[in-house]
């Protein structure tokens, strides 16, 4: 990632060359990879035929556009893991899950460089799976109850498969 602008104070930076120093706050930015917060969250859905276990996914509207992933994102600064999966997780599925009761699943890098944080996030129940709200990022919400045949991610295709053979143990 290129900055131009210190990320701390907004001042722009003397060069884009990493690591620089902030010539006003004297913030180091270093040439380091992104952690990635990846939510799973199992989800009882209630719907005309009753009570369905399921996964929570999204379709992607953004590249790769149209394929099915986890809900995730780019850790903050100052945030822990848990609150990233979180916040993603409310941003991409308007779903809320306790960051307290996350368990860490699985770390994987990513070719790009990037360090994903899988986090088995604790069953929820939705009510009127309809009633959910997404962000641009997603073209629609699902609840999957087996791996998707489109997955957007190699590390998201091993986690549907791992998450669903663990439940079907």
């Amino acid at each position: 990632m290129d900055y131009n602008f210190c990320p701390a104070c907004s001042v722009q930076l003397p060069t884009t060359t990493l690591p620089v120093t902030c010539p006003a706050c004297h913030e180091t930015i270093w040439d380091t990879p992104a952690c990635i917060g990846v939510g799973i969250v199992p989800v009882t859905v209630r719907s005309h035929m009753g009570l369905e276990n399921r996964l929570l996914a999204t379709r992607r509207a953004i590249a790769p556009v149209g394929l099915v992933c986890l809900p995730g994102g780019h850790k903050l600064r100052k945030e822990t893991w848990q609150q990233t999966v979180a916040r993603e997780v409310l941003e991409e599925c308007g779903v809320i899950v306790n960051p307290e009761t996350m368990t860490l699943l699985h770390a994987a890098n990513a070719s790009n460089g990037n360090v994903l944080l899988f986090a088995l996030c604790a069953p929820i129940t939705i009510d009127d799976p309809t009633s959910l709200v997404h962000d641009a990022e997603v073209q629609e919400i699902l609840f999957l109850s087996e791996p998707p045949p489109d997955p957007a991610f190699p590390t998201h295709a091993e986690m549907f498969a791992r998450f669903f053979a663990m439940i079907q143990k």
